[in-house]
C-alpha cells in the first residue's frame, strides 16, 4: 500500500494530556508517534495512543490541506495547559521539507539520533524553562505541573494518593524478578550507575546524595538526614519500645586499643577521637560478657 499523510491526535492511557500532529508516511503503516520536543517526557512517561483523524493525498496539495488542517486543531488548544502542542507549523513543500530533512538531519549521534534535532531540542527546553522562581525553578516547569497535576491526580484512594500514579506504578512494575522486585527497576538503576569513578563508586548516586544533603541545619547537619534518622528511630521505638535502652546498655570495645576499656558506642569513638585513633564502625566490637569474647 501506498504511504499516506494524515492529521493525527496523540492522548495518553494514564493522563488526559492530547497532541494534534500532521505526518508523511515514508512507507505505509511505520510507526510514528509524533515530533514534539519540550514535551517529549510525556511520551516516556506515559502510554501513548495514535487515532488518525482524516487521511489527505499524498500530493503537494495534499500536504499543504493536511498543514492548514493540522494548524485548525491547535489553534483552539493552543493555550490549554492539557494540550502538548507547543506552537503552530507554518506549511513547507514535500520537496523541501524532503531536501531539508536529508541536510539537516544527516548527522547522527552514536544512539542514532539527529545531532541538530537534538540540539534543537535542548535549545527549545532551555528556552522555554528559562525563567526561574526564587527557588530556581522554571516557573514554566513548576505551573505546568501544578495545573497537570490537579487535574491527573484529582482521584485519590482511602490514603490520599493518586489513584493514576498507583495504576501506572503497577502498570510498569508489573514484570518481576525471581525475588519480587521490578524488572524495569533493576534495569534503570544499573544503568543510571553504570558509570563509575576512579574509585569504583557510582557518579550517578554521588551526585544524587549531594544534591539530598545539600540543605544543612543550623547544626551543619543535613536536613534529610536528620528527619530521616528521626523517621527510622520513630519506626525503631513503634516496633520495640526498649531499643533506645538496649542500645545504651551495648558496649564495645577498641580490639587495637583494649587499655581505652567498654564503653557504650558513642563513649568509646569520643575517646579514640580524642587520642587520634581510627574511630569507624569497624575499630570497634560488642563486648557480649564478661570475658569479652566479640559478637
Amino acid at each position: 500500500m501506498e504511504p499516506r499523510i494524515y492529521t493525527y491526535k496523540i492522548t495518553f492511557e494514564e493522563i488526559s494530556h492530547w497532541y494534534w500532529g500532521v505526518h508523511k508516511e515514508g512507507e505505509y503503516g511505520e510507526d510514528y508517534w509524533g515530533t514534539s520536543v519540550t514535551n517529549r517526557r510525556y511520551w516516556e512517561w506515559y502510554t501513548p495512543e495514535k487515532q488518525i483523524l482524516e487521511v489527505f493525498p499524498t500530493t503537494e496539495e495534499g500536504w499543504k490541506q493536511a498543514n492548514m488542517v493540522e494548524d485548525r486543531l491547535i489553534r483552539p488548544d493552543l493555550n490549554n495547559p492539557m494540550c502538548l502542542n507547543e506552537g503552530i507549523g507554518g506549511y513547507v513543500s514535500l520537496r523541501v521539507l524532503k531536501d531539508n530533512n536529508k541536510i539537516i538531519h544527516k548527522e547522527k549521534n552514536e544512539e542514532g539520533k539527529s545531532v541538530n534535532a537534538v540540539k534543537a531540542g535542548k535549545l527549545a527546553a532551555k528556552k522555554v524553562f528559562a525563567e526561574k522562581n526564587e527557588e530556581g525553578k522554571s516557573k514554566n516547569a513548576v505551573k505546568r505541573g501544578e495545573l497537570g497535576g490537579k487535574a491527573t491526580h484529582a482521584e485519590k484512594d482511602e490514603n490520599g494518593k493518586s489513584s493514576r500514579n498507583i495504576a501506572l506504578n503497577k502498570k510498569i512494575h508489573a514484570e518481576k524478578t525471581p525475588d519480587g522486585k521490578s524488572v524495569l527497576a533493576q534495569k534503570k538503576a544499573l544503568k543510571m550507575h553504570s558509570i563509575k569513578n576512579e574509585e569504583g563508586k557510582s557518579i550517578a548516586a554521588i551526585r544524587l546524595a549531594k544534591a539530598s544533603h545539600k540543605k544543612k541545619d543550623e547544626n551543619g547537619k543535613s536536613v534529610l538526614g536528620v528527619s530521616n534518622g528521626k523517621k527510622s528511630l520513630s519506626i525503631l521505638l513503634e516496633r520495640n519500645p526498649n531499643h533506645q535502652r538496649e542500645i545504651s546498655m551495648q558496649k564495645w570495645r577498641d580490639p587495637d586499643h583494649p587499655e581505652l576499656g567498654s564503653h557504650n558506642a558513642g563513649v568509646l569513638a569520643r575517646l579514640q577521637k580524642k587520642l587520634g585513633y581510627p574511630s569507624e564502625r569497624n575499630n570497634r566490637v560488642k563486648v557480649i560478657n564478661d570475658d569479652h569474647l566479640d559478637k
